[in-house]
Order: C-alpha cells, then sequence, then structure tokens
C-alpha cells in the first residue's frame, strides 16, 4: 500500500509533473525547430548547387535536320524539317545531312515552310 500523503502535497508533485512535461515538450519542440532550421538550410544549399551545375553545363547544339514522325502505331516518319523549324513538332528525330538527303531520296516529302530540298539542293527529279 502507498505511503499516506497529505491532499496539498500530491497536488504540488501532479503540478510539478505538469511543469516538467511542459518544460520538456517546449526543449523538444525547439529541439525540432532546429532540426528543421538545419534542413531548410541544407536543402537550400544543395538547391544552389544543383542550379550551379545546371547553368555550368553547356546545351547540346541544334540539329541540323529533324526527321518529323508521326503519332501513330510505329510513329512513321512524316517529313523533313530544317534543324531551326518549329513546324517539326515534339515528335521530331535529328538526322544528319547524309540522312536527310537519304530520306529525301526515298520519296519523304520537306517542310513546305522550311524547304530542305531548296537548302540542301536536292533535285527530286
Amino acid at each position: 500500500m502507498p505511503p499516506l500523503r497529505p491532499r496539498g502535497q500530491r497536488r504540488i508533485e501532479r503540478t510539478n509533473d505538469r511543469r516538467v512535461k511542459l518544460e520538456r515538450a517546449r526543449t523538444v519542440r525547439w529541439w525540432l525547430a532546429w532540426q528543421l532550421s538545419q534542413l531548410d538550410q541544407q536543402i537550400a544549399k544543395w538547391e544552389r548547387e544543383e542550379a550551379a551545375a545546371k547553368a555550368a553545363r553547356p546545351l547540346p547544339p541544334p540539329a541540323e535536320w529533324l526527321l518529323q514522325r508521326g503519332i501513330g502505331q510505329g510513329r512513321p516518319p512524316v517529313a523533313i524539317h530544317a534543324g531551326s523549324c518549329r513546324l517539326a513538332g515534339s515528335h521530331a528525330a535529328p538526322l544528319s545531312e547524309a540522312e536527310a538527303r537519304r530520306a529525301l531520296g526515298n520519296g519523304l516529302p520537306g517542310c513546305e515552310v522550311c524547304d530542305p530540298e531548296a537548302v540542301l539542293g536536292y533535285d527530286p527529279a
């Protein structure tokens, strides 16, 4: 059986227990906030490093010629475009000059806007 204590003393212990728990909780909260700030600083550092690395990477040179592909099954070739032609769309693959000449020779049409036949000096006749 627990020792008998006056009622007042027991209340003081409970109050002290609450104060201790509250102080511990505040300490843990402060430590977690500090940890979160440390993590935020590290993330910001990594983001800066990634941005610097990305800015330092050179962009690949633009393709001289583009092969426009269709959107159907097997993505068949549709037309040949100059590398700067924006009508090639997102389904375009880069080509070398020799590959572009070969594709035009195989009957693949050239773009009517950028006219790769004229630029390449290709005569279909």
